[in-house]
């Protein structure tokens, strides 16, 4: 059965899911509120279609509109949180580094103190092979000679 009026919504990544629903049921619920059949498509790069898509189609022009504005709000909205997410997991990730760099400089400090008491001169600093830090004992600093 063809339909006079579709329209074809490309889906953006994973934000398809939001539109689909568990099981589909958002999809039928989607189709039965707007009077029109809404199939997920995969992609078609024969016929110049690279990601899959939402067709949506009805005998009606005003309803596949009113489908197709859904179906955008939603994709929509799906890219939002996840966008959220990713400023969250970076804002975490920046609070993480910048924890990481002060110890570095703290422990940088104390080796440096270290080298000092030891008197360590700078013509030994060649001879020293490892400096580092135990992963167990955030405290202890090993200086390899």
């Amino acid at each position: 059965m063809e339909y006079p009026f579709f329209t074809m919504i490309p889906i953006p990544g994973k934000h398809g899911g939001i539109v689909i629903g568990k099981g589909g049921s958002y999809l039928y619920q989607l189709g039965t509120e707007f009077g029109v059949k809404i199939t997920k498509m995969t992609a078609q790069p024969e016929r110049k279609r690279p990601t899959p898509y939402f067709l949506i189609e009805s005998y009606f022009e005003k309803n596949v509109n009113m489908a197709s504005i859904r179906v955008y709000e939603l994709i929509v909205k799906s890219m939002t949180q996840a966008n959220t997410k990713l400023a969250s997991n970076l804002s975490d990730l920046a609070q993480e580094s910048q924890h990481t760099n002060l110890v570095l400089s703290e422990k940088d400090g104390l080796i440096k103190q270290l080298k000092q008491e030891l008197g360590v001169k700078e013509k030994d600093e060649k001879n020293i092979i490892n400096t580092t830090y135990d992963s167990d004992n955030e405290d202890t600093i090993i200086i390899v000679m």
